[in-house]
């Protein structure tokens, strides 16, 4: 008898334990449950005073070109229709968000749009994920995209979106990073990106030269004619391993999509040495652009 009541205390107190923590857990409607991530996002659009960078790479293949030994001759034409096997590189925006509900735009898709700020309504909701959509055109709908699903804040506390066109979160780049403008108009800081674009877009035959930590060259590409997609961004640096054969049987390449920054290039997802080496930073360093990945140095020239 006394065994039976010290069960049936035990189950009263869990009972009431168990009520306790669902009424603490369901203390708030599901209609404020879903406004608090809504807030949240909006409160951190709105409060960066200098505004964002926003980078977006639409279509990310990282096993394109992914070894700069591999044979990428497996026809007569290959070579000639190498644009056929490319990705496609990125875009960068500025964005200022508003407590109205607007926002002022930039972009690097071309001149007029790296220098006039326009100013459309953005709105943030919640379904599956938390969602930023752009409800009224700006250079973004140039994409045909204007829906973004934010997915989280990074250690550098930067916004990491995806959308709803690859299941695979590796197929696409989209980051968001406060700006820093040091007292420069925005359209300045875009300018001086879009002007890095041309400029290297300009270029006549970039050579890119990888070595290791002694100076011993890894790559270096040689074929005498430039493999760039300027409209979708994409670079391919070629190597000719047989240079003195009229008709060579044995080409290999490093490719990547790209977007100018202030600084120089932004490689995504990168010009690939091997898995754990991959350059995509790269400084401008007078006619050159240069990146060091642990203890490699990649560096595109001009002959």
């Amino acid at each position: 008898m006394k065994n039976m009541i010290i069960v049936f205390v035990s189950l009263f107190l869990l009972v009431g334990a168990c009520r306790d923590k669902d009424e603490t857990i369901f203390s708030e409607t599901p209609s404020q449950r879903t406004q608090e991530p809504i807030a949240a996002l909006r409160n951190e659009l709105v409060s960066a005073e200098e505004g964002w960078w926003f980078t977006y790479f639409p279509d990310v293949d990282s096993l394109r070109f992914s070894d700069p030994n591999k044979n990428i001759k497996t026809s007569d034409n290959a070579i000639v229709f190498l644009e056929r096997q490319f990705g496609q590189g990125g875009y960068t925006f500025y964005m200022k968000f508003n407590e109205k509900g607007t926002v002022e735009m930039l972009s690097d898709t071309d001149y007029n749009a790296a220098n006039t700020l326009k100013t459309s309504d953005f709105e943030v909701k919640q379904s599956s994920y938390t969602q930023l959509s752009f409800t009224t055109y700006n250079y973004i709908h140039q994409l045909n995209k204007s829906d973004f699903l934010f997915w989280k804040k990074d250690s550098e506390g930067n916004l990491i979106f995806r959308t709803n066109r690859y299941l695979d979160t590796n197929r696409e780049y989209l980051v968001m990073k406060k700006a820093i403008l040091n007292g420069k108009q925005a359209s300045d800081r875009m300018n001086l990106m879009y002007q890095n674009k041309i400029n290297y877009e300009r270029l006549y035959n970039p050579i890119l030269t990888i070595k290791d930590s002694e100076g011993g060259v890894l790559f270096q590409s040689n074929l005498p004619y430039k493999k760039q997609d300027v409209k979708n961004r994409y670079q391919a640096f070629v190597k000719n391993w047989q240079p003195n054969l009229y008709n060579s049987s044995y080409y290999s390449g490093v490719a990547s999509g790209y977007v100018a920054t202030q600084e120089g290039l932004f490689f995504y997802p990168g010009i690939q040495l091997t898995d754990q080496t991959k350059f995509r930073v790269f400084t401008k360093e007078g006619e050159a652009y240069k990146s060091v990945v642990n203890g490699y140095e990649a560096l595109i020239t001009i002959k």
